[in-house]
């Protein structure tokens, strides 16, 4: 059995594990700096309603450190020493959709800036990993009863990740997984309430 008294040890006497401790001590600390910006305008004319959408992002500063006994460091532009995130410095995403009676169509913009490849930067290289952009479609139809059919592809344009060099398991395969998807151009369709 499992004893939890003043005397403890983390073996029994027969040399089974009778008590494991993983203690979190939270003294690493993180500062950042950004902006986020939205904006809404909509247009009401003969022909419909008009809705531009407009969503930044800005990371001006993520100062980090991996535990307390480690420096502080700038990362943001960069992806993590790890590579397990980015800090990513510009994020956006644009939208104009028009409506008019039954029908509602759309296109979204997403954009994820460049960063630095650090690994590259570790070995005396500057590799910049670049922009990333794609453009999605999206056409609604309002039926009887609330029913709504609606027609789209993602990533119409069938943008590919942009190459990373980093020797994390994140970007093992060419792309820096937490940042983008593999996914090229994808077709849906749905109907719902």
């Amino acid at each position: 059995p499992i004893t939890r008294g003043k005397d403890e040890s983390a073996l029994n006497s027969d040399g089974s594990i009778n008590l494991l401790s993983a203690p979190f001590s939270n003294t690493a600390k993180q500062t950042a700096q950004g902006v986020d910006f939205g904006i809404q305008y909509q247009l009401d004319t003969s022909v419909g309603r008009f809705t531009y959408d407009l969503i930044v992002a800005y990371l001006h500063s993520w100062k980090g450190q991996d535990n307390a006994s480690s420096p502080v460091g700038e990362l943001a532009g960069t992806p993590y020493s790890d590579a397990t995130d980015a800090y990513v410095q510009w994020k956006g995403q644009t939208s104009l959709f028009w409506d008019y009676k039954w029908l509602t169509i759309g296109a979204t913009g997403n954009y994820i800036g460049s960063y630095d490849d650090t690994t590259i930067t570790d070995l005396g290289f500057h590799r910049d990993v670049d922009a990333y952009l794609t453009m999605d479609l999206q056409a609604s139809v309002r039926l009887p009863y609330d029913f709504k059919v609606t027609v789209g592809c993602n990533n119409v344009l069938d943008a590919s990740p942009p190459l990373s060099l980093s020797s994390s398991i994140e970007v093992a395969s060419g792309y820096f997984k937490n940042l983008y998807s593999p996914i090229g151009r994808f077709v849906y369709f749905n109907i719902g309430c």
